[in-house]
């Protein structure tokens, strides 16, 4: 009998797309369940009852949370190509940068933007990105994992991806390839590897979104919050603790819960065929008088009509 996987989660989440690497890495077919964040289905409520957020695997009935212990269970459970080292002192470090670049170099990156481009932040920021510059140094190889990716590129997608789109939009860059040489050329590296570039949401889109958002806007005095963006914190405080909500990180997407065919098209019906694959979308509002609403509804779901992907992710 054929594994059942459910993948719930949300389109342009890097937390999401961690997941999607890693199945597509073992090329595992699974249903795609796009969920609607403003209005939580009932089966993200009882698969995650504590975080209440994605991603979450379903693996024949049983659920599993968070996008690093799902990582390492799809490394456990299917075999063919390894996202940790077989050698446990390795594997240890794997897991060590991994929680690295949750605990610090995401919350670093955000806090930048949050506070307008603030030159002792870049520098706070800076000197978290210089810890994995330095690793890579010593490393000598073009991925964290040597020649293929393992989990620590997985879970530092946000850096190779995310960061420069965001860049881009608020004309605010610190992640360059002068002060990261090899950084920036491994991000390089990682963007195009085939699995990666196949479950990435479009570049071009998200870049127009957040153009139109933030570029050139003044972002100080606003709160960074990310729910679902890191594991454990629902959000950062920078500036004067008013709050920007980055709705593109997992809990904050929202997208029509359905399921994601193999041509892109969704079902609302719980009868589907496994797919491959899927890209997913959106995001959702969550108005305050403290709140600055942001909305990529239209922007993502674009991608999940346009560009289906292959196999797991």
């Amino acid at each position: 009998m054929a594994d059942e996987v459910k993948l719930y989660g949300a389109g342009g989440s890097p937390f999401v797309c961690r997941v999607k690497i890693a199945l597509k890495m073992k090329e595992i077919k699974y249903e795609n369940f796009e969920e609607d964040m403003s209005n939580k289905s009932a089966d993200l409520l009882k698969y995650n009852p504590v975080h209440k957020k994605v991603p979450v695997l379903v693996h024949n009935g049983s659920p599993i949370a968070e996008s690093l212990v799902i990582v390492e269970y799809i490394d456990d459970v299917w075999k063919g190509v390894p996202i940790l080292p077989q050698n446990p002192y390795e594997k240890a470090r794997a897991r060590f940068w991994a929680k690295f670049v949750d605990d610090k170099c995401m919350p670093a990156a955000f806090k930048v933007f949050g506070s307008n481009g603030d030159e002792q932040v870049i520098a706070e920021a800076c000197e978290q990105l210089q810890m994995l510059e330095n690793e890579l140094k010593v490393k000598g190889t073009k991925f964290f994992g040597g020649d293929n990716i393992n989990l620590v590129d997985i879970a530092a997608d946000f850096i190779a991806y995310w960061l420069g789109i965001i860049e881009e939009a608020t004309e605010i860059k610190f992640f360059t390839k002068d002060k990261f040489p090899k950084l920036t050329e491994w991000a390089d590296e990682f963007v195009n590897c085939q699995v990666v570039k196949e479950t990435l949401p479009p570049r071009g889109n998200m870049v127009a979104f957040f153009k139109k958002r933030f570029g050139g806007s003044d972002c100080r005095g606003f709160e960074v919050r990310f729910h679902g963006f890191h594991p454990d914190d629902e959000h950062t405080k920078v500036g004067d603790g008013r709050t920007l909500r980055k709705q593109f990180g997992c809990e904050n997407f929202e997208g029509n819960q359905g399921r994601v065919r193999e041509d892109g098209s969704k079902s609302m019906s719980n009868k589907s065929d496994n797919v491959e694959a899927a890209s997913n979308d959106d995001v959702p509002p969550s108005p305050s008088d403290l709140v600055k609403d942001i909305n990529i509804t239209s922007i993502l779901h674009t991608h999940t009509h346009t560009q289906a992907s292959d196999s797991s992710y």
